[in-house]
């Protein structure tokens, strides 16, 4: 995470071994973030999915970790919130 709140970045490298740790890892910090963002404007669960067109027990079982969103669904997560999202590739050739 770039520390910046308004911001919500992804970062990986599709050509490192280790691009799902490091995914995974982000992905954990990015879930946390967006839970804290939702709790922080006093959103339910129900409100969020409201907003996000989905159901609330998506919501709660992406919350809770038992489905990983894909990236458009991140993106429809951050617009609710009023958050920019952002996916990048690093490259990670030294070339």
């Amino acid at each position: 995470m770039s520390g910046h709140k308004a911001d919500i970045i992804v970062s990986g490298s599709l050509l490192s071994m280790r691009c799902w740790e490091l995914l995974a890892m982000n992905y954990e910090e990015l879930l946390t973030e967006l839970i804290r963002l939702r709790k922080e404007k006093g959103w339910s669960m129900v409100r969020l999915a409201k907003q996000m067109k989905s159901s609330v027990s998506y919501v709660w079982r992406i919350e809770n970790r038992y489905h990983m969103p894909s990236a458009p669904i991140l993106q429809r997560w951050c617009n609710a919130l009023g958050k920019r999202y952002t996916y990048a590739l690093e490259d990670t050739d030294e070339d």
